[in-house]
């Protein structure tokens, strides 16, 4: 029997309990039962300890319980911050991933941010300066001419320019490009039939 997992890594100020995870697991309960949805929160105060905190989550959650690699299938979704990491799980494990208005430039987005924040909701307490930026490049990627991913953008994103994901990945993968929105991502439900769709195609 094939264990079915989707790992859903949520955006940069947000939580395990974020609405488009929450939908994601809904969704997927009613339209594919099969495969599990893990939405976990992950720490965000070092880059590097985020993604040490989520690939210990896989091999302790998901590979753990494989016996070998052919009864296990695998994907990772991630939106904004959680796009960019799920890029480079991706990569690391080799698993299909999907996208939704990643922040594939994060430098960029948070050097306006630089100093001292909380995380409104876990309360977490962090400091985006020099070191901080410099863990999140480490985890850029070197793309292959085809992408095993889904990318969805809102073309109204207003943290994030579309057109830096969509300049990375319209040539590498299926990309869907939507009118308006905002960085929330307004159009998962319209999108729903084509994340099944990948999904399904890339089991």
């Amino acid at each position: 029997m094939v264990m079915q997992h989707l790992l859903y890594l949520h955006g940069f100020l947000s939580d395990e309990n974020s609405i488009k995870g929450q939908f994601v697991k809904a969704r997927m309960a009613e339209d594919w039962p099969q495969v599990k949805v893990h939405c976990m929160t992950y720490p965000i105060g070092q880059p590097k300890v985020s993604v040490g905190y989520i690939q210990n989550y896989i091999e302790y959650k998901l590979l753990s319980n494989s016996s070998n690699d052919k009864n296990l299938q695998w994907w990772v979704m991630g939106s904004s911050m959680g796009g960019y990491f799920a890029q480079y799980i991706a990569q690391v494990y080799q698993v299909p991933y999907i996208m939704i208005n990643p922040a594939l430039d994060p430098v960029a987005t948070l050097s306006a941010f630089m100093g001292q924040h909380q995380h409104p909701r876990t309360q977490e307490k962090f400091t985006i300066d020099e070191d901080y930026l410099e863990q999140l490049a480490a985890y850029q990627v070197n793309l292959k001419a085809k992408e095993r991913a889904l990318l969805l953008l809102d073309r109204g994103d207003e943290i994030i320019d579309y057109r830096h994901a969509l300049d990375k990945y319209q040539d590498r993968c299926k990309t869907l490009v939507y009118e308006r929105g905002d960085h929330a991502f307004q159009h998962l439900k319209a999108a729903w039939p084509q994340i099944l769709a990948f999904l399904k195609s890339s089991s």
